[in-house]
């Protein structure tokens, strides 16, 4: 910084050098420009006898060199002494600033974080003006040509995408999608650094360096910052403020899409109030990092609409499915019912009819929820609302590509996308129905009736859920479809298509009007998923009663079974 501050004012007092330093310069510039330096002295500067110089001697001259130096500053022109002495003077100012500077630290708090993130933006960018970055534009090269000479629109300032869910609004189809094509999102200069679904079959494919760094978001959310190789979350949030800079400054768009945000984005009253404070401190931070000095995205949430009455049955499976702790292994009270426990499995309706007389008993914030704290909390956000039953002839993940990254794009390019951007197949969810029986046969005393409530069976849940299969599918030749079930009648169901048909008519008014997949097939689409049976569970009562699954349930708890 000194070595700055003196070339500046050097620069500010032009000055003409005296003869004898302009030929003292070109002897030195000579003698870098020869073609063996560290002979030339010895061979120039010899005796009159041919002899080389001895050390001593060369010792000597230099000595004598150095003194004439000192003469030659002695000799200086007065106004060149002024500038030594505001050199130094400017010298000892800065370290009396800098002495004072230490000492307020010493004594006061400070924000080392801020001081080393605006210390490293200085030191990174400190040649480039801050006009010219707020002010930048993406090069076209940014944008490659599509093969149909459509590229996809040009903005003045990068986008970071924020899809926030919510759960069970096809958040894995799209992020298997672009987890496996990077190179068709570097052709739309976007980067995604989302979450990666593995574990999911479409979505195990190899994972590189670029994306890992994707993954510091997820741990500063979850607050895991080891599992992905941060000291902290301070230290996390470092990295991502300067991955966010990098991306800027090339101009590159971001794609982070995870539905956990969902949960730090709005407050389930069931959830501890402390939460609160945790979610608002992280869309601090999150808004902080992706608006810095020289790092201003425009953000652009994206969420997505389901319908309730097909967004309830889909959430209660993935609470089942998504809880290991109870989920195959713990079994539960003899006498505890699904109300009070939620390692036993629930029936179906009486679980939607708990969750419609209190919406806040769900698992996961439905989309008005985001919807409404996105609106109060964060108005300055655009917020891009994606409807799974508009245009359904194309899948979700087509409406993510064509909708939200390729905005504004030629409809030439969007076709094009859509036939890109297929939807791979992600597995089914886990059938409950075989824990669902074996959990029931236990609190009826049909299985282990000689264990005690409160102790431990020597089966566990797994395998007695396991052998109920076996003995279904193997010994009765029977599949899971031919199990009894228990539906709701019409009557029944008629809260739930009112309550669902008030929220579409809330969340998406102009669509529920207008749109011939709005409320002229709402009610038809109801009943059709009605008859798909997404309502009904086994019947436990029938297949308990039958005497074969009864004499099952015994041979279980007989010696010599494993």
């Amino acid at each position: 910084i000194i070595r700055r501050i003196a070339l500046i004012i050097k620069s500010m007092s032009p000055s003409t050098p005296s003869t004898k330093h302009q030929a003292l310069a070109q002897d030195e510039e000579s003698a870098v420009t020869s073609p063996d330096p560290p002979n030339m002295y010895q061979e120039e500067r010899k005796e009159h006898d041919g002899r080389p110089l001895l050390s001593s001697e060369i010792e000597q001259e230099a000595f004598q060199d150095d003194e004439e130096d000192d003469y030659y500053q002695e000799s200086l022109p007065k106004g060149k002494k002024r500038r030594c002495c505001s050199y130094c003077c400017c010298c000892f100012g800065f370290l009396l600033l800098l002495i004072t500077s230490v000492a307020l630290l010493v004594l006061g708090d400070y924000d080392w974080d801020a001081a080393y993130g605006m210390a490293q933006q200085w030191f990174e960018d400190s040649d480039v003006p801050h006009d010219a970055i707020d002010n930048a534009t993406i090069p076209d090269q940014q944008y490659p040509q599509h093969p149909n000479n459509t590229a996809p629109v040009k903005r003045s300032t990068p986008r970071f995408i924020l899809h926030i869910g919510p759960h069970k609004t096809a958040t894995t189809s799209i992020q298997c999608a672009l987890l496996r094509r990077p190179h068709a999102l570097m052709e739309a200069n976007v980067k995604y650094m989302g979450k990666a679904p593995l574990g999911h079959p479409p979505c195990d494919v190899h994972v590189d360096q670029s994306h890992e760094d994707g993954h510091v978001l997820s741990s500063m959310m979850k607050d895991m910052p080891r599992l992905h190789n941060c000291v902290n979350q301070k230290d996390c949030w470092k990295r991502f403020r300067g991955m966010v800079r990098k991306a800027f400054h090339a101009g590159k768009e971001l794609v982070w899409s995870d539905e956990y945000l969902s949960f730090k984005t709005t407050q389930l009253e069931h959830q501890h109030p402390k939460f609160s404070k945790e979610r608002q401190h992280f869309w601090k931070l999150l808004l902080e990092a992706l608006h810095q000095p020289k790092a201003k995205f425009n953000i652009t949430v994206v969420v997505t609409y389901r319908r309730w009455h097909d967004w309830l049955p889909s959430t209660k499976q993935q609470v089942e499915k998504s809880n290991p702790q109870c989920f195959p292994r713990k079994w539960p009270g003899r006498n505890v019912t699904f109300e009070d426990d939620y390692c036993i499995v629930a029936p179906m309706f009486p679980r939607l009819q708990a969750y419609m007389a209190d919406r806040h008993r769900t698992p996961y914030p439905f989309v008005d929820e985001l919807l409404k704290t996105l609106a109060e909390e964060y108005p300055q956000l655009n917020v891009h609302l994606i409807n799974m039953h508009d245009q359904p002839e194309h899948d979700m993940v087509a409406k993510f590509v064509c909708d939200v990254i390729l905005e504004g794009a030629s409809p030439e390019l969007c076709q094009a996308s859509d036939k890109e951007w297929d939807n791979p197949a992600t597995h089914p969810a886990e059938s409950k129905a075989y824990d669902e029986l074996t959990v029931a046969a236990w609190q009826r005393g049909l299985l282990f009736p000689t264990t005690n409530d409160g102790e431990v069976p020597t089966m566990s849940r797994n395998v007695a859920k396991t052998k109920a299969k076996q003995f279904h599918q193997g010994v009765l030749n029977e599949t899971e479809s031919d199990l009894p079930l228990s539906c709701p009648t019409k009557e029944q169901l008629q809260p739930l298509l009112e309550q669902s048909r008030k929220l579409e008519e809330a969340i998406v008014p102009d669509f529920y009007h207008k749109s011939p997949y709005g409320s002229v097939a709402f009610d038809d689409a109801f009943w059709k998923t009605a008859d798909k049976h997404k309502f009904c569970s086994v019947d436990i009562d029938a297949v308990l009663d039958d005497v074969r699954w009864q004499d099952f349930f015994a041979s279980l708890d007989q010696p010599g079974q494993p």
